[in-house]
């Protein structure tokens, strides 16, 4: 080992240099492991930074967006319009999302496929619009809440899933699924409906799946509908307005069977 002495105004400072070309090669992989890792992270947002600007950096392939702990105030709708985005909060419950206009358009709108929102936390309480809409097919949000909103998410494209959610207030369908949304799952979610029903199936959506879910309130706002009844057959956990304890007992009817 090779001592060099230093001067930084008047303390001597020693650093110590290696000369080993093992030990050199080492640090060396160290760093591009460490490079390659975060890399494979993901894109890092911050309060303050533009969320859309960072899918856009993403590229037409997509990739992963952390949102770190904060909150970040929303005027304009948040676009996903690339395939295989991620939105993905650091802190889960402890990202904020808040809309600070009143709109009626989607908080975030997902028009690509293959896009998950997960972790966040939303508060959309000037809007008369889902504070998620994907139209795109294989999306999913899942481990979100939503503390006020007019709807928590609404899907149109098929093969999407919305699992394990929160849904503390909504003012309309906590869960829309249009007559479009084949193959959806609405699965694992809390919802305590305030004025309309819990999950809503608008006309014939073949293969619905809604089961799983616990809806706090159990007189008329603590329901689920499937409004096409003729095509009851395509759906587990079905019923005319039942009411959650009902729906609860057929999903676990249904989990059962072998």
């Amino acid at each position: 080992m090779i001592s060099r002495p230093r001067n930084m105004g008047r303390i001597p400072v020693s650093r110590e240099y290696t000369t080993d070309p093992l030990a050199v090669l080492r640090v060396s992989d160290t760093l591009n492991q460490v490079a390659m890792k975060l890399g494979d992270i993901g894109m890092v947002v911050r309060p303050g930074q533009s969320i859309e600007r960072a899918i856009i950096n993403l590229g037409v392939d997509g990739g992963r967006i952390l949102l770190s702990e904060g909150t970040y105030p929303i005027e304009a709708t948040i676009t996903v319009d690339r395939p295989n985005v991620s939105i993905v909060a650091m802190s889960p419950h402890r990202t904020l999302i808040k809309r600070t206009i009143t709109t009626s358009s989607p908080l975030i709108q997902v028009t690509s496929d293959y896009a998950m929102i997960s972790g966040i936390r939303f508060d959309d309480a000037n809007a008369t619009g889902a504070a998620v809409k994907i139209t795109g097919n294989y999306g999913s949000v899942s481990g979100c809440r939503f503390d006020d909103v007019y709807k928590a998410v609404e899907i149109t494209g098929s093969w999407c899933r919305v699992s394990d959610n929160l849904v503390i207030a909504s003012d309309s369908y906590p869960v829309h699924l249009t007559s479009s949304s084949a193959n959806t799952q609405v699965t694992g979610n809390r919802i305590v409906p305030v004025t309309a029903l819990a999950v809503y199936v608008e006309g014939s959506t073949p293969k619905a799946v809604i089961t799983g879910n616990v809806f706090d309130m159990t007189d008329g706002n603590g329901t689920a509908s499937y409004s096409s009844a003729g095509s009851a057959e395509n759906y587990v956990a079905r019923g005319n307005a039942a009411g959650a304890e009902d729906a609860s007992n057929i999903a676990a009817a249904y989990n059962r069977r072998p």
